[in-house]
């Protein structure tokens, strides 16, 4: 059995390093390149990549794996991992929230006490800036994601699954696709102040249909009080919170989009219902 190790930056020579020094270069071959690029001797059993990235789909590195699995994988094979979930949940007290519409606020009177002495002191008006000013800071506080680690009393109901991936059949045309919304129900576990949603995912080691793991192992990134992971989880707040009910159902319509200017980061356009039966608030 051989091993290749799919390097495209210079950690590919120190890696030979490595490698050699544990006496393993007869097994362990670095093939420096991308895999959009490289070229391997002969297809492969099972190809292992750590792709996840904040929010589960951030810097788009799956598009990557997926080229891979179709130039290099037998028929058959596996990826690990071979499954992916992105949930949202509902969150009740988070300080993190209250401090960016504090923080925004504090911007808001900035500008508005600038411009008050800018005025008076030199007869200039920037009033003409206001609204600009306060759409840059409205996105950069009220309208991008916070990296948190969430403990689950913080949360307002249990994880909820927008979207889930199976490996062997995703295609990077499927990633890009965002025409149809993702959708999710939400149902609110207590009354509480609703002071945003969460994402996070779980990714599952199964092994292939053909070649299935003979215990699936499960990597969660869902709030704990325990030890917490790389990931973390992302949360958005809601400006101004929502006030829900215990039975309340949260229902989502989401599109995961890529940004234009640099493909790597997300861009999410989300809608919101709060409310119980025939009762929409």
């Amino acid at each position: 059995k051989e091993v290749f190790a799919v390097e495209a930056t210079d950690m590919a020579v120190r890696s030979r390093k490595i490698i050699q020094a544990q006496g393993l270069s007869h097994i362990i071959k670095v093939v420096q390149g991308t895999v959009e690029t490289v070229t391997l001797p002969y297809m492969v059993d099972v190809i292992i990549s750590e792709w996840m990235g904040y929010f589960l789909l951030r810097e788009s590195m799956l598009d990557s794996v997926l080229i891979a699995r179709d130039r290099f994988l037998k028929p058959g094979g596996a990826l690990f991992p071979s499954h992916a979930t992105l949930f949202l949940a509902p969150v009740g007290s988070a300080k993190a929230c209250r401090e960016k519409q504090q923080t925004f606020d504090g911007e808001r009177q900035h500008f508005d006490d600038f411009n008050d002495a800018m005025t008076n002191y030199y007869g200039s008006d920037f009033s003409c800036m206001r609204g600009e000013f306060l759409e840059e800071q409205r996105k950069y506080y009220l309208q991008t994601g916070m990296f948190v680690n969430l403990t689950p009393k913080q949360l307002a109901s249990g994880g909820s699954p927008l979207l889930e991936i199976d490996l062997l059949r995703i295609t990077v045309e499927d990633l890009k696709d965002v025409e149809k919304p993702l959708t999710c129900s939400m149902r609110i576990s207590k009354d509480t102040q609703l002071e945003g949603f969460t994402g996070y995912f779980n990714v599952m080691f199964r092994g292939s249909p053909q070649n299935p793991t003979k215990e699936v192992i499960e990597l969660t990134t869902a709030p704990t009080a325990g030890t917490a992971t790389h990931w973390g989880q992302q949360l958005f707040g809601f400006f101004p919170p929502l006030q829900a009910k215990s039975g309340d159902v949260l229902e989502c319509r989401l599109r995961i989009k890529r940004q234009k200017k640099n493909h790597r980061l997300l861009q999410l356009e989300a809608a919101f219902t709060l409310g119980s039966e025939g009762n929409v608030r």
